[in-house]
């Protein structure tokens, strides 16, 4: 069987791509469809940068507005989010998502360690076990600075 193309994949889930494949692969799935899966994941990704929102925002409304974006395109696979389950239930595992049922990052301590997160998925590629690892620690670090609000601390320091 003659090999297929990688994909190139922008944004901030493109770490995830060759994981998730693999996880297909090891379930079972073809290797065309782990890359037809992998192409959803490529526009998702794209799909979150067009609309300017992060990882820590895919819940389940916005999952919606995605599928809802595939039906208007006229695409006729993946138009659910039911069909998304594999790709969102992999993202869940690997922490890049929230849960379901868990809210967007709100408050500054939220949105600064959600920006340090994915500094460290996108920039730093580091894999999601570390990422969880470093967050915990800078929330541990940064909590109980001040109540309610961070810049507190840049007032101390300086």
């Amino acid at each position: 069987m003659p090999q297929l193309p990688e994909i190139g994949v922008p944004g901030l889930l493109a770490v995830h791509v060759a994981g998730f494949r693999g996880a297909l692969a090891g379930r079972g799935y073809s290797p065309r469809t782990a890359r037809d899966h992998g192409y959803v994941l490529a526009q998702l990704s794209r799909w979150l940068a067009a609309e300017q929102l992060s990882p820590a925002q895919l819940t389940e409304p916005v999952l919606e507005r995605f599928a809802e974006a595939r039906r208007q395109k006229g695409y006729r696979r993946w138009r659910s989010r039911r069909s998304l389950r594999l790709l969102v239930d992999y993202l869940r595992r690997e922490g890049a998502i929230p849960a379901a049922g868990q809210s967007a990052p709100d408050g500054p301590l939220e949105m600064l360690l959600d920006a340090y997160r994915w500094y460290l998925v996108a920039e730093r590629r580091l894999a999601p076990s570390t990422v969880r690892a470093r967050v915990d620690v800078a929330r541990r670090f940064l909590a109980p600075q001040e109540p309610g609000s961070i810049s507190g601390i840049w007032r101390r320091r300086m």
